[in-house]
């Protein structure tokens, strides 16, 4: 996702959670005009740090906050599950491994079950 639309989304979606009815709602609370924060929301155009600040304070979040990809940030569940199974797979393929080695260690000593012949 592209910069302006994680944070177009992101203000979206903070200034849901926090209430605000309306993007002129927020844009009263953060100082800034109605059409500035509705040009942001909507992605049709770039602002500056100044605004960053400001809708940040507002928001009550740090302004990195809001370039943060939600897409990356909140795997679903079905990715969760998924780097768990790998995972998992992982540390069976390094428990084999580890048997395996363990075993070829062993294996000429015990000479397929036998005992090595005494050679005097």
């Amino acid at each position: 996702m592209r910069a302006r639309a994680v944070l177009a989304l992101n203000v979206r979606q903070k200034r849901k959670a926090l209430g605000f009815k309306s993007s002129a709602a927020l844009a009263e609370v953060a100082g800034l005009s109605a059409v500035t924060l509705a040009r942001l929301e909507s992605c049709g155009g770039w602002t500056g740090e100044d605004t960053i600040e400001k809708l940040a304070r507002a928001l009550k979040c740090e302004e990195s906050a809001l370039f943060l990809d939600p897409d990356l940030t909140k795997p679903t569940y079905q990715q969760a599950l998924d780097v768990l199974a790998e995972y998992g797979a992982s540390l069976l393929e390094a428990a084999q491994s580890s048997s395996e080695v363990e075993a070829e260690k062993h294996a000429p000593q015990c000479n397929a079950g036998k005992l090595p012949s005494r050679r005097s």
